[in-house]
């Protein structure tokens, strides 16, 4: 068991730095698309739908409640957490 886990928790180093580049580049491309598609639609961006209405930096009002309905600590701040 104490092997698995080990297994499991050590980080995987790659043999040359280009391949950790490579794999760097693809999460922050796919952070941003994920950050332009998902977010764009809660928050106040220049790029966010006219169909919003949202000022800059604006919240949506439904995001806050969608995250306060998770519960805990999320319920106590949703501003702080939307």
């Amino acid at each position: 068991m104490r092997k698995v886990l080990k297994t499991i928790l050590t980080p995987v180093v790659q043999k040359h730095w280009l391949a950790d580049l490579v794999f760097a580049l693809i999460r922050i491309i796919c952070g941003m698309l994920l950050t332009l598609d998902f977010g764009s639609g809660k928050f106040g961006v220049p790029w966010t739908p006219d169909g919003q209405n949202l000022e800059l930096f604006e919240v949506s009002a439904w995001f806050p409640e969608d995250v306060a309905s998770y519960g805990g600590i999320f319920a106590f701040a949703p501003v702080f957490f939307a």
